[in-house]
């Protein structure tokens, strides 16, 4: 994924909390330092990616 669709991927997400899709962890986020929230948006990143895996590989 480029650079821009990380960036993009990270902006879903931000709109995510603010639309209360996941209202109870951005409530729970408001306090995490910034690398906390690169974190929690790269796992976010990530399950993504291996939502669009094949099932045998999203497994590993």
């Amino acid at each position: 994924m480029s650079e821009i669709g990380i960036q993009r991927a990270d902006s879903e997400l931000i709109n995510a909390f603010n639309q209360g899709a996941i209202r109870r962890l951005a409530r729970n986020a408001d306090g995490l330092s910034d690398s906390s929230l690169i974190i929690l948006t790269n796992f976010a990143a990530a399950l993504r990616r291996a939502e669009k895996l094949f099932p045998e590989t999203a497994d590993l």
